[in-house]
């Protein structure tokens, strides 16, 4: 409780850094894989804007979580963690 007490004077900035930050040039130079997981049914963000990100990234992949909107991590944590555990296993080095 304290640190979201503490946090609170910085809410504003962390706010309006999110809404001008464009993280779209940068992702072409992205040497390691991005997982841009989203929600089928957000009415928030659209799939076709975690899509052309995905796109941008040169290790991009869009896995989707079908019955989920904005939380997929929330709102489905059982299809949201199976897909963070292949996204995982897939990044892992092989063992030898």
């Amino acid at each position: 409780m304290r640190q979201l007490l503490d946090s609170g004077v910085f809410i504003d900035a962390l706010f309006t850094e999110a809404l001008t930050d464009d993280p779209r040039p940068a992702l072409s130079g992205l040497a390691v894989p991005a997982a841009f997981v989203h929600g089928r049914l957000d009415t928030e963000i659209p799939v076709e804007v975690s899509r052309s990100l995905a796109d941008l990234a040169p290790h991009g992949e869009l896995p989707v979580v079908e019955d989920a909107a904005l939380m997929p991590h929330q709102e489905r944590p059982g299809a949201f963690n199976a897909l963070l555990r292949g996204i995982v296993a897939r990044m892992a080095p092989v063992p030898a």
